[in-house]
């Protein structure tokens, strides 16, 4: 039976010109906005007083109900027989069929209001620092994508289709896309070991494949980071997880050292307290762990002492600078005390039997020989 047949002369009567098409069309959508509005409106006093989630399916069912209404009003109106023909079907359905369908409409409803719900906690975590906007952002696709993919397998389960003939397909094509992408399907697993491991966060400072740097940010298929030297490098997830990394943000603190000879005629002890008080002095370093002084290797012409200290913050700038610092404070202290630098020097001598003489260009020299 048609709809077309149930409102006999409706195309000849009420809505018979495009005028009162037009008219009725304008009021429809008025009507529809306004409507629409009040929801907002009532969202909005509900979230203040009840919560978002509330407000959510207030919203949700303002909207979903606004589409209900409008494409059959607008069907009605402009006498659309073939639409008008399938929403007469639908209303004409078995008892069954209708609860199917209410049944599939709340499938896909509670979906979309558990997936809000769960990425509101997600807003809550980030917001707490529990969490960081890369592994958020991250969090929000899969959530989505796994809420409408659970509600589409219930759907089509209790429609009767047989979901073993799609995971089947799906999963052939899976195969045939990995295999053919598996460099970027290896990229996206190390985004997603990332995500879980949580090794770095955006603005720590890293070593990547012997690259260090500032990670600016983290995303599905790369890490980036900028380097001491304003280079931006893009390196895939696969190979952070599969290689060595460091993270030197970790605990807030690196240790810088310094090298230093001296003579070997000098005072060790007197030396080593010079080094310690020279580090003390030293604003950037800090107090715990406290500045450590040890003698490390008999070199060539010097004793070799070596400083540690320990920075917070740390940083490729604030190392350099606190080891230019270190030097220029070492270098002034050793001046004042009297403590000599030793460094190589070259020495030409000869050997008083083998002895040589020079002489002008215009006569030719004479090297003697060694005696036997």
């Amino acid at each position: 039976m048609k709809i077309v047949s149930v409102v006999p002369g409706l195309k000849e009567g009420l809505l018979s010109t495009p005028g009162v098409q037009i008219a009725a069309t304008v009021a429809v959508v008025l009507a529809i906005a306004v409507g629409t509005w009040i929801s907002a409106r009532v969202a909005d006093a509900t979230r203040t007083r009840y919560g978002e989630t509330p407000a959510e399916a207030i919203k949700t069912s303002g909207l979903i109900g606004a589409i209900l209404l409008l494409i059959p009003a607008l069907t009605f109106i402009w006498q659309v027989p073939y639409v008008l023909d399938f929403i007469y079907s639908l209303i004409t359905l078995d008892r069954w069929t209708a609860i199917k369908q209410l049944i599939t409409i709340a499938v896909f409803a509670v979906a979309y209001l558990g997936s809000r719900v769960i990425n509101r906690s997600i807003d809550a975590l980030e917001s707490s620092e529990a969490i960081t906007e890369h592994q958020s952002s991250v969090a929000y696709h899969v959530i989505d994508v796994g809420a409408i993919a659970l509600a589409s397998a219930i759907a089509l389960a209790l429609w009767g289709v047989d979901l073993g003939r799609i995971f089947i397909g799906a999963g052939a094509i899976t195969a045939v896309m990995a295999f053919a992408a598996r460099s970027t399907f290896a990229a996206v697993i190390g985004g997603f070991m990332l995500l879980i491991a949580r090794p770095f966060r955006v603005g720590d400072w890293v070593t990547v494949n012997d690259r260090t740097g500032i990670v600016t940010d983290v995303t599905i298929f790369n890490t980036k980071l900028r380097t001491a030297g304003d280079e931006h490098v893009l390196v895939p997830n696969d190979r952070v997880t599969e290689e060595q990394y460091a993270n030197l943000s970790e605990n807030d603190q690196i240790r810088v050292t310094v090298e230093v000879g001296v003579d070997y005629d000098s005072d060790l002890n007197t030396v080593e307290s010079i080094l310690e008080e020279t580090a003390e002095n030293v604003e950037t370093v800090k107090e715990s762990p406290a500045p450590h002084v040890i003698a490390t290797a008999f070199g060539d012409s010097a004793i070799v002492f070596e400083t540690r200290v320990w920075i917070a913050q740390p940083s490729m700038r604030r190392i350099h600078n606190v080891r230019s610092e270190l030097i220029l404070s070492i270098k002034s202290a050793f001046e004042h005390e009297g403590i000599s630098i030793p460094f190589p020097q070259r020495v030409h001598d000869s050997r008083a039997e083998a002895g040589f003489r020079v002489e002008s260009p215009s006569r030719q020299a004479t090297i003697p020989e060694a005696n036997d």
